[in-house]
């Protein structure tokens, strides 16, 4: 038979070592037949024996099995959002039970989606005194001119506008080519609000004229 290049969606090779299983076929045959590793015929064999060789109820089980990021729809995002801001000082094992998801999904989606680094110490948190005073010293840091004049010039006004919901929405789902990622990027620029573009705008005008200031030069 002359080999092409077709390779059959995961859902298709599992179906076929299922089938060959039931057949009675060894490892190798459905390896080699189905185009999947040992570990997953193995895998598939131990499920079946648990579900006592009941061949609907695990293909039902394996339909009902979603991925992460199927579940990480906006509509979860802004909920999951709300409850945040709502209170930032709830665990994700707490959040995880009041979505009914995971916790990895919550944890997931925090750090990818919302893009909460350590969320739960912007506010709502009481920090020891050993990271109060670290948290004290570094900002005591940032008021020195020498370190103010070092560190501002590298912001850039593209950091300082809403890149957080631009960047979720663009790495949602993957792009197939480089036209395809610039359009949905024009796309989600030309959603943002115009009043918060206008005020990171704003913002970086004010700490340019800081730097220059530093300087001691003139800022027209």
């Amino acid at each position: 038979m002359v080999s092409d290049n077709f390779n059959p969606p995961e859902s298709w090779k599992r179906v076929t070592a299922v089938m060959m299983i039931r057949a009675g076929c060894k490892d190798m045959e459905i390896m080699k037949t189905a185009c999947v590793a040992r570990n997953t015929v193995k895998s598939i064999r131990s499920e079946l024996e648990e579900s006592n060789n009941d061949y609907e109820r695990w293909w039902r089980e394996k339909r009902g099995k979603r991925r992460s990021d199927s579940l990480r729809t906006p509509e979860f995002v802004e909920k999951l959002q709300k409850k945040v801001q709502e209170d930032p000082s709830k665990s994700c094992t707490k959040l995880a039970e009041e979505l009914g998801v995971g916790n990895t999904t919550v944890r997931v989606c925090i750090n990818e989606d919302l893009r909460y680094y350590f969320y739960k110490r912007r506010k709502g948190q009481i920090l020891t005194e050993k990271a109060q005073e670290n948290q004290f010293n570094k900002a005591l840091k940032l008021h020195e001119p020498e370190h103010l004049a070092a560190q501002l010039p590298r912001l850039q006004p593209v950091r300082l506008l809403p890149m957080g919901a631009v960047e979720r929405d663009t790495n949602r789902t993957a792009c197939n080519t480089m036209a395809e990622l610039k359009a949905r990027i024009t796309l989600c620029f030309k959603k943002l609000p115009r009043d918060q573009v206008r005020c990171a705008c704003s913002r970086f005008r004010s700490r340019l004229k800081k730097v220059v200031e530093v300087r001691g030069l003139y800022f027209n």
